[in-house]
């Protein structure tokens, strides 16, 4: 832990200095700590959280430093502890939102490295998270507006894919989401765009 505390001093200093790539190569090890004290300690919500963050850190400086494919590892990697965090705190609001910005930027980088099957995989797990999120915190026409849109744009991923039938049943799908709205907004202008 000591080497943990004189890492993120240093990662301090260059992140003041304005050094992106000496940062991300400074994390690097500091990651690796946290991945073996989360295998030696367990892992706790508070380890888990903490290598999230510093996944997200360095995968954030390496996309736009020429390694998307670090990048997208880490996001990856990233994805999988917020499951487990999940897991760990069950499905809270606050875990459930989590997950779905974790999946949101796992996804814009698989189609940043144009892997559209795993961006396709990871649409339909969006789903099933904003599906959740709308049992877990009720329906609104916020939370019912974002699932039908994700709904349509799983459809739209299908339909590219060549996949007529999904894309046709999520279509179907957003449109019960979309009637759902109306009936908890009311029919206002706004509501029927």
């Amino acid at each position: 832990e000591a080497m943990e505390g004189s890492l993120l001093k240093l990662h301090s200093l260059e992140d003041l200095a304005g050094e992106p790539t000496a940062q991300s190569a400074r994390l690097v090890p500091l990651l690796e700590i946290r991945e073996r004290l989360l295998v030696v300690d367990g892992d706790s919500a508070e380890r888990l959280q903490a290598l999230s963050e510093l996944l997200a850190c360095i995968a954030e400086a390496e996309q736009p430093d020429g390694n998307p494919e670090a990048a997208l590892g880490r996001f990856r990697r990233d994805a999988e502890i917020h499951e487990r965090l999940r897991e760990l705190s069950g499905d809270s609001s606050e875990s459930l939102q989590a997950l779905e910005h974790t999946l949101l930027r796992l996804r814009n980088a698989e189609l940043a490295a144009e892997d559209h099957p795993a961006a396709l995989t990871r649409l339909t797990r969006l789903v099933e998270i904003r599906e959740r999120l709308l049992e877990v915190d009720g329906e609104s026409v916020e939370r019912l507006q974002s699932l039908g849109d994700l709904l349509v744009e799983l459809g739209d991923a299908e339909l590219q894919a060549g996949d007529q039938t999904s894309a046709v049943n999520h279509y179907r799908r957003a449109l019960e989401i979309r009637e759902r709205q109306l009936e908890t907004a009311g029919e206002t202008a706004e509501s029927l765009h």
